[in-house]
């Protein structure tokens, strides 16, 4: 078979996501330069996606937990634009399905991840979500009540608007809230490790007075 140009291995390595796979054992064997350092270029950009996929997994502990202890939906809920001093403060309830772990791998802190990165994964967790709400609570409110109260509301009316809280109510699923935020408008939270100087909440969460 005849050898295949730079330019062919190049594009075909970007189709390569496992380090076994026998094309990379055949070019380990090839004796260009430019092919060799395509192969590194390669191994690195697998031990990249590795450890985003690692990362992600560990993510998930909490979420897997909660499925194995019975729970069969899980909201997560989060605020944006409680640090700015103008402007409303924004609040995310999404509930997505169970078997959408490995499709959304690498979301993270939003400041983490580029506008590009940012764009393609609202656009994925839009097309799998069972639920989406967004609130704003607007600045004459915050100047009102003050940002930790605004933020209370803006979490409530999200969790309130979810649809997938009726059917969990007839039907007598139990729902966890996953809420990244700083204190918890409802009930108590159990024992779970917090990094940083974010609290990751469970909330058992059946109906809403």
């Amino acid at each position: 078979m005849a050898k295949l140009t730079v330019s062919q291995i190049k594009q075909a390595l970007l189709e390569v996501n496992d380090r076994s796979h026998e094309f990379l054992v055949t070019l380990a064997n090839d004796e260009r330069k430019s092919v060799q350092k395509l192969l590194e270029q390669c191994h690195k950009r697998i031990q990249n996606q590795e450890l985003v996929y690692q990362e992600h997994q560990k993510r998930l502990n909490h979420e897997i937990a909660a499925y194995e202890a019975g729970y069969q939906v899980i909201a997560g809920l989060d605020e944006v634009g409680r640090g700015p001093l103008a402007g409303p403060v924004v609040v995310a309830a999404v509930v997505l399905p169970r078997n959408c772990q490995n499709l959304l791998v690498g979301v993270t802190d939003s400041k983490q991840l580029s506008h590009a990165k940012r764009l393609e994964f609202a656009r994925q967790i839009r097309e799998v979500a069972l639920d989406l709400k967004i609130v704003a609570i607007p600045p004459a409110i915050i100047d009102r009540d003050n940002i930790y109260q605004a933020t209370r509301q803006g979490m409530k009316a999200a969790v309130e608007a979810l649809i997938v809280k009726t059917l969990i109510i007839c039907c007598w699923m139990p729902l966890i809230l996953i809420l990244i935020c700083h204190k918890s408008p409802w009930s108590k939270a159990i024992n779970v490790p917090y990094p940083l100087r974010r609290l990751l909440l469970w909330l058992r969460f059946i109906g809403m007075s």
